[in-house]
């Protein structure tokens, strides 16, 4: 604990000296003086200052060099950069990572329960079924059932307007219930929204009412 009692001041200006590694008898570190961030290096008495990069703009940081001075590695906004020193010869790594599909996994499930709701079009030709916050198209003569609405969030309560359009309660942005219709091709569109959510939502028998 008793050697470091003199401290001695390497720079002389308002710039920022960040990432500072002293290797191989040399001081390196990412610093902004030129006006933009880039590396720098210099004598460890702060003499023999020089820039190393010549970035224009973007962000330079997490500055590291090899053990004995001679390769530089850093951040340069996105990317990862290397530079050999003695050049002065810079260029962004290609890096190729392969993607992790554990954490967006795709789940197939087939569902004959669950039902929340079941709603025949007028014409008796289809029937709009909700399960699992999604809603359904059953097609004619026992075909397969198709997915109509493919919002992230719950679609709910199902009634048919007509032949080719369903009206029903779609949860929207900041989780406000509104209320919208979609046709039989799946093409939503927003029927009324309010301040406050919308909900119950019933349509009369003769379908003039909402």
């Amino acid at each position: 604990t008793g050697v470091f009692k003199t401290f001695k001041k390497l720079t002389k200006n308002d710039a920022s000296e960040l990432f500072i590694q002293v290797v191989a008898g040399k001081l390196f570190c990412v610093s902004n003086r030129s006006g933009e961030l880039n590396v720098w290096s210099m004598n460890t008495n702060g003499t023999g200052a020089q820039m190393l990069t010549d970035f224009k703009s973007g962000t330079v940081r997490a500055l590291t060099l090899s053990a004995d001075g001679k390769t530089a590695m850093f951040q340069k906004d996105s990317q990862i950069w290397k530079m050999d020193v003695a050049s002065k010869q810079a260029a962004p790594m290609n890096i190729t990572v392969p993607t992790d599909t554990q954490r967006d996994a795709v789940v197939t499930q087939n569902v004959s329960t669950g039902f929340t709701a079941f709603e025949v079009s007028p014409n008796g030709k289809f029937a709009v079924v909700g399960v699992r916050g999604e809603l359904f198209l059953t097609t004619p003569n026992g075909g397969p059932t198709r997915q109509l609405t493919t919002n992230v969030r719950p679609d709910e309560q199902p009634h048919w307007l007509d032949d080719n359009t369903i009206i029903f309660i779609e949860v929207g942005e900041m989780s406000k219930r509104r209320i919208s219709t979609i046709d039989l091709q799946g093409k939503v569109k927003l029927w009324r929204e309010e301040k406050v959510d919308l909900g119950a939502l019933t349509v009369s028998p003769d379908r003039n009412w909402v």
